[in-house]
């Protein structure tokens, strides 16, 4: 069944930051937000995960949310196994590892990786989770282009499961081979502004 947010506002004193957004998310399709910083994306998916409070309604059909937040925040003293099986049996994570290049990478504390192996990290904690809505913030930033297609592939997985997709991006051109609904700049500021 659809999500349905329905008359969505936050306001911090006197800023209005989402005003009055309706929104549909369908399952087997990708909703793309795109946007300047400061217009509302992360706002909006707070809301949705109901991490900040918000006006308005919000039907989740019993959710189960994936997230990938924008800044990649991980335990530094565990290594990638570790705390990769915490979402997943060993043989599915090692798997994902091999697929995006970084099994060798294993047995390193997260503290060691670079930029582009904790984003890595991130989608695969992200994607081995069993939900029914996956949300992503940002996820190809310090990825090679190879890694950003991978990903793309593996969002396409998800569609043809019948998942809801939801992706806050700059580059909408990753993307341009799946069914998706785009909210752009210049349809949600009139909105969030």
């Amino acid at each position: 069944m659809d999500m349905i947010l329905k008359d969505i506002c936050k306001k911090y004193s006197k800023l209005t930051i989402i005003q009055k957004q309706d929104i549909i998310i369908k399952n087997g399709e990708l909703s793309l937000f795109v946007g300047v910083n400061g217009s509302g994306k992360t706002t909006l998916i707070k809301c949705i995960l109901s991490h900040i409070n918000y006006q308005g309604k919000i039907d989740y059909n019993n959710e189960i949310f994936s997230y990938m937040p924008d800044k990649v925040y991980l335990p530094s003293y565990m290594k990638v196994i570790d705390y990769l099986t915490l979402f997943a049996e060993y043989d599915i994570i090692c798997k994902e590892l091999e697929k995006f290049k970084i099994l060798d990478a294993k047995n390193r504390y997260l503290y060691q990786l670079s930029k582009g192996m904790s984003q890595k990290v991130s989608l695969i904690s992200t994607l081995t989770k069993n939900a029914t809505c996956y949300i992503f913030d940002e996820p190809t930033s310090g990825l090679d282009k190879e890694s950003i297609e991978l990903f793309v592939k593996e969002i396409e997985k998800l569609l043809k499961l019948d998942k809801k997709v939801i992706v806050i991006t700059h580059n909408i051109n990753f993307y341009n081979n799946l069914k998706y609904h785009l909210y752009e700049i210049s349809e949600i500021s009139e909105k969030f502004n």
